[in-house]
């Protein structure tokens, strides 16, 4: 159950310092906070939510987004980049109090698959 639960990471070249899944309408809120800024990203489940993204060195730009649990830990979530050729997966798997976080990019100039990330469960 990763609904509403913060999870912090230790500090990463990424700048990833937070993610929180939570239930947003008939879609799932991901919310990540990178280098100091939230970024919200929700999405449809069985369809797709448009919504607007900063993301690496792309300005804000419109992306249309989907999610899924692909297991009982795992959720998965896709952004497609409307004005770019991108696609981002987003992958949260909890282990009890910790969570594995990666991202990968379809394509890329540099790095497309980043080093997954392992955060721990914020004390409330």
């Amino acid at each position: 159950a990763l609904f509403g639960r913060h999870f912090d990471f230790p500090p990463n070249f990424q700048k990833f310092e937070s993610v929180r899944l939570d239930r947003e309408g008939d879609g799932t809120l991901l919310t990540i906070k990178q280098n100091g800024a939230e970024k919200r990203i929700v999405a449809g489940f069985g369809e797709w939510k448009r919504g607007e993204l900063v993301w690496g060195d792309f300005p804000k730009q419109p992306v249309a987004s989907t999610g899924a649990w692909i297991a009982p830990d795992t959720y998965r979530v896709r952004i497609c980049f409307n004005e770019e050729p991108f696609i981002l997966d987003i992958t949260l798997k909890q282990n009890g109090a910790e969570i594995s976080f990666e991202a990968e990019f379809n394509v890329s100039f540099g790095i497309a698959k980043q080093p997954p990330l392992k955060g721990a469960m914020r004390k409330p």
